[in-house]
């Protein structure tokens, strides 16, 4: 998201927001506006408003920009700052970017910001649209390109997302939220192979102003207790802490000091509960990654682990950096950062089975024993049904993966699943939009007619899971499969027939099968894949049975194991720490 705050004094002029500096050492980049929108609000006003986005406080920023809409009401600045204001707090943000838009018309900040606040709504279509006017104000708007990507992927189109991010990183080489989205990206495409990804994830550092990678001094007392930090963005109510809490909540803390690096805007009921886990818990939003190293190397980290990766909100240059003697990689997804100063990431033999090589990563792999993941639905009160096909007389296939992994060749074999199994119909997550009928049409090149497809959009989480009732049988998705998603399938009842991929993401499914005992669902080529969704869909006594055994399935395996899991992970540290 763009300031949206930008007057542009002389560059050896004072600075406006009031800081002593000169202009061209302060806030030049943040000041930008239209003549229209200077004479309409003066810069001994605006200059305030600076001052307080600078300094995140949204909140107040709020306030004084409604004040100034008062004074100013015609002013494009002041509907601006006040857009800036409400997208800093994940408010509704569109009427008033709309209202500056039409005020600032040739404002490329503006139409950015409108369409991030769209973006976040699922008005995607839209949202591209206001990136595509943004860029034609301004075709070096690196921001634009970016967040123009991240609409395209949501609506699974890929090829052009992986081209609007490759521009931003042209643009910007030292744009990190581009590239990680690029290398993220990859994983999601069926032309990427491992080496590709590999290669690609070797590029972040290229270029980037870290320090150089040293070692760290290290107190190997075997009396002491490892200090052990974990760094996140999502310690809040997030899919995150579905796998956050089972390890947080079962630590040993007479053997280790649990250390949270919370990168928080608000805290919630969750961050309260993570925060209860933790012996010291910081907020680090707003802090640089040269501050929060700072304080992760004061406060003795021993090992510090990394949540988040190339996803959203992630602090990657904080690992390049190397603020701890030890760093590793787990959650996020189970592939590589392509940093060289993460040593470890953490994966299970099914996931990366032993006999292939683990040079497709920068960093060393550590298997856990059993499982990538641990698992607690957070949610109580809610149990499976019994099968809808018993009562509706036909089969409901569903695929709730987020809409970006349903690949055309996905598709392609739901498509022949679903040809196979007259009457049977199609539940599947995707955000309105002109995407929605390509899949229809995709559809119905293989005899699917579009009322069999029923679409939802994205739910509270009990109204997500309560969507599994109508659910018989999930479909996964290739080349990414579903990885949380799918764990909750597997706790509503609901199985899931996968097909084992040529990348890490896509054996999660095989991951997943193989700790509940039911590898059988699980195939290894497109007509296998085929043949047992088919097979499994005419035998509803089959259904049935998984629909009332597969959640005590799951609670009686290491996927939702806490202690279990807690030890595997503790007696790792120890491994990587003292060598045993």
């Amino acid at each position: 998201m763009g300031s949206g705050l930008k007057v542009k004094p002389g560059r050896n002029d004072p600075c406006p927001c009031g800081s002593g500096k000169k202009f061209k050492k302060c806030c030049q980049d943040a000041f930008e506006a239209p003549s229209s929108a200077r004479i309409a609000m003066p810069p001994a006003d605006i200059a305030p408003l600076v001052a307080l986005f600078n300094a995140g406080r949204y909140e107040e920023l709020e306030n004084q920009s409604r004040l100034a809409i008062d004074h100013y009401p015609d002013s494009g600045m002041a509907w601006k700052v006040l857009g800036v204001a409400l997208l800093g707090q994940g408010k509704g943000a569109i009427p008033t970017l709309q209202k500056a838009a039409k005020l600032l018309p040739n404002d490329a900040e503006v139409h950015n910001n409108l369409g991030i606040a769209l973006a976040a709504t699922w008005q995607l279509d839209d949202a591209v649209l206001c990136y595509r006017q943004a860029l034609k104000i301004k075709p070096n708007f690196a921001e634009a390109y970016n967040n123009m990507g991240n609409a395209l992927k949501d609506t699974g189109r890929l090829d052009e997302a992986i081209a609007c991010y490759r521009h931003a990183v042209a643009l910007v080489p030292s744009y990190t939220q581009a590239h990680s989205n690029l290398i993220y990206l990859y994983y999601f495409h069926p032309a990427f192979d491992e080496a590709s990804i590999l290669s690609q994830a070797k590029q972040f550092t290229v270029g980037q102003e870290v320090p150089n990678d040293s070692l760290i001094e290290v107190n190997k007392n075997p009396k002491k207790k490892l200090r052990i930090g974990y760094v996140s963005p999502d310690f809040r109510d997030h899919c995150q802490s579905l796998f956050t809490i089972p390890l947080l909540s079962n630590h040993d803390h007479t053997q280790f000091e649990i250390y949270c690096y919370a990168q928080l805007a608000k805290v919630d009921e969750i961050s309260q509960r993570l925060a209860g886990y933790a012996d010291v818990w910081r907020s680090t939003s707003g802090m640089s990654d040269a501050q929060l190293a700072e304080i992760i190397t004061n406060d003795d980290i021993d090992i510090l682990i990394d949540l988040t990766m190339h996803m959203s909100y992630g602090r990657p240059l904080l690992f390049a950096r190397r603020a701890a003697p030890i760093q590793v990689a787990w959650l996020a997804y189970p592939g590589t950062t392509g940093i060289p100063a993460m040593d470890y990431r953490l994966t299970d033999p099914w996931l990366d089975p032993i006999e292939l090589s683990d040079d497709r990563y920068t960093e060393n792999t550590i298997r856990l024993p059993d499982t990538f993941w641990c698992y607690d639905p957070l949610v109580e009160g809610l149990e499976p049904n019994e099968l809808p096909a018993l009562a509706n007389g036909y089969i409901t296939f569903g695929c709730l993966n987020n809409f970006c992994k349903v690949s055309d060749d996905t598709l392609s074999r739901w498509g022949k699943i679903m040809s196979s199994v007259p009457l049977s119909r199609l539940i599947l997550l995707a955000a309105p939009g002109r995407h929605r009928q390509r899949v229809l049409n995709l559809l119905g090149h293989q005899g699917v007619a579009a009322d069999r497809v029923e679409f939802v959009v994205f739910q509270p989480r009990s109204d997500y899971l309560q969507t599994y009732h109508r659910i018989d049988l999930c479909l996964d998705t290739l080349p990414y499969n579903g990885h949380t998603t799918s764990l909750d399938a597997y706790w509503m009842g609901v199985p899931v027939v996968t097909q084992v991929g040529q990348t890490i993401v896509g054996r999660a499914g095989w991951s997943q099968l193989n700790n509940l005992g039911l590898s059988g669902l699980a195939a290894f080529d497109e007509q296998a894949f085929i043949d047992i969704a088919v097979t499994l869909s005419a035998d509803l006594p089959r259904l049935s049975q998984l629909r009332h055994s597969l959640r005590s399935c799951m609670e009686s395996s290491p996927l939702m194991d806490g202690k279990r899991f807690a030890r595997a992970i503790e007696a790792i540290y120890n491994q990587i720490w003292y060598g045993r």
